[in-house]
């Protein structure tokens, strides 16, 4: 007996890392619970605080939270069980990934609904995401236009942002009439503290729900010290739909740019972690590890620009970010372009076959073999010329000329 349980516990392992494995429920259920307590904090949070950003009701709030919470689910078992769309394209990875909200977007949304409302955020997303798939279709050829330096920038600007919302909720939220108060502060500590042990020392569903315990916690405190109102809660309806179509939405240039400039730094942030994983047959950890030293000491520049080095400029380029928009633009971009189109092209590089079969592998739309003669010699040339159109204007002048 015994040894059939043992055998029957190392299959369940087995089938757990299995794609199509079926491990029994007493397996299945904790893992799968696992998951959706991992989610679930970090699922809602970002629409409570985007709400809270646009002034929603708390009946337009629930039916937030519910679109969330549904699309999440739905999105999920598309990524398991995919739309086939004809025999060589699908909608969904095949693969166990639980979809939900990201507090990237956060800083974004909240700018947008501030000062567009709710409207603008959906609407911004929506046409936003379109951006995203179609360029997708496109990604490997455009993705080194998106070196380490500008992700970096771009994930340090989000975290910048991200500070004040943090810092707003930790004393009791923004506009409250106890803002910063002593009470405020000690549950925010409480909760951090406890989300800061669980994650250091915790294990297995422990560690991965440490948000979502934090906030139990935090909640239970909270409702003994009297700062709990369950009025809302008594008054909303026991069961309800996300119906669609419930907020009018406001497409607005500015936010659907916005969503799209984002969501493409996410999938190329995404790239750099795979392409490290691959290069130096790293784990998904290390290569996280390495990238984010990388980002962190290419964005210092940055980020050191709005305050220490503010002064610090060169004649005909401007400040530090300046300096830096020079060497990717005008430097880095057109030379490692021109070397890229050389490499592949020349017969002491990669070649022109080669570089068709790697191109053309898999599915997808293939590489026009018409254009060798464009990425030979026209491309090149045309790639010297804008390399030096934006050097011309500045030697100029720094020679007295203009």
């Amino acid at each position: 007996m015994n040894a059939d349980r043992k055998n029957t516990r190392e299959q369940d392992q087995k089938m757990v890392y299995e794609l199509d494995g079926r491990p029994s429920l007493s397996t299945a259920v904790p893992l799968g619970l696992q998951h959706v307590l991992a989610m679930f904090t970090s699922n809602l949070a970002p629409i409570l605080i985007i709400a809270g950003v646009c002034g929603l009701s708390g009946a337009d709030t629930v039916t937030m939270v519910q679109c969330a919470m549904f699309v999440s689910g739905l999105t999920t078992f598309i990524q398991l069980y995919p739309l086939r769309l004809g025999s060589k394209y699908q909608v969904g990875a095949r693969l166990p990934i639980v979809m939900g909200t990201s507090f990237t977007f956060v800083p974004t949304a909240s700018a947008v609904g501030a000062a567009g409302g709710i409207g603008a955020v959906l609407g911004g997303c929506l046409a936003g995401s379109l951006v995203e798939v179609f360029m997708g279709f496109f990604y490997k050829y455009i993705r080194r236009f998106f070196p380490p330096l500008v992700v970096g920038c771009t994930q340090v600007t989000i975290g910048v942002n991200l500070q004040g919302i943090g810092v707003d909720y930790f004393a009791g939220g923004a506009g409250a009439a106890d803002y910063g108060s002593l009470r405020n502060l000690a549950v925010a500590s409480f909760v951090l503290v406890i989300v800061i042990l669980l994650q250091r020392f915790g294990k297995g569903l422990a560690k991965n729900a440490a948000i979502l315990i934090g906030l139990v916690a935090g909640y239970i405190l909270a409702a003994v010290l009297g700062m709990v109102d369950t009025t809302s809660i008594a008054d909303a309806a026991w069961f309800g739909l996300p119906l669609p179509m419930q907020f009018k939405l406001a497409f607005q240039p500015a936010a659907i740019m916005s969503f799209a400039a984002l969501s493409t730094i996410i999938a190329v942030f995404e790239n750099l972690i795979t392409f490290t994983m691959e290069k130096w047959d790293l784990s998904r950890r290390d290569a996280v590890k390495r990238t984010a030293i990388l980002v962190t000491v290419l964005s210092l520049p940055c980020a050191l620009g709005f305050n220490v080095l503010a002064g610090v400029t060169v004649p005909g380029i401007g400040d530090i970010q300046s300096i830096e928009d020079f060497i990717v633009s005008n430097n880095l971009l057109p030379l490692g372009s021109l070397l890229y189109v050389v490499f592949c092209v020349s017969r002491k590089g990669w070649g022109w076959n080669n570089f068709l079969a790697e191109a053309d592998a898999g599915n997808g739309v293939q590489f026009p073999r018409w254009a060798r003669g464009w990425l030979t010699f026209g491309l090149p040339a045309l790639i010297v010329i804008i390399f030096i159109m934006g050097y011309l204007p500045k030697i100029m002048l720094w020679m007295g000329l203009a």
